[in-house]
């Protein structure tokens, strides 16, 4: 499963199969480990954790999410011929520039604007 911020476009990968026993857990973790990959202060992850309760899906409207989530997909397609560990296809998408989060003359990367949203975040 990709769950994709719909402000940041930074996308946590979710193993399927495991989805049914306790999603929210499961998503906690995985966000955990990626914003810690992605080198967040941990006081700024434990802060966005906890921030999840109660945790919501729902599908995407926004174009711009959607047409981003479009491209997370298929370069998903091409990657996984390298690896399937979902926290490293997670970081390689959140390296991805992308239009939808930059400006007109500069692409955005989804972790940098997770980054500067969680640390700039009021606690």
């Amino acid at each position: 499963m990709l769950a994709t911020s719909e402000r940041s476009l930074l996308t946590v990968l979710l193993p399927a199969r495991q989805l049914r026993e306790n999603i929210e857990v499961n998503f906690q973790a995985a966000v955990t480990e990626l914003l810690t990959a992605l080198r967040v202060p941990q006081d700024k992850v434990s802060c966005e954790v906890a921030a999840m309760h109660p945790l919501s899906f729902a599908a995407a409207s926004n174009r711009r999410v959607i047409g981003s989530i479009n491209e997370f997909v298929w370069q998903l397609e091409n990657c996984r011929t390298r690896t399937n560990d979902l926290l490293s296809l997670s970081l390689e998408l959140s390296d991805t520039p992308m239009s939808a989060i930059g400006s007109k003359s500069n692409l955005g990367f989804s972790h940098l604007v997770a980054r500067d949203l969680l640390e700039n975040r009021e606690n």
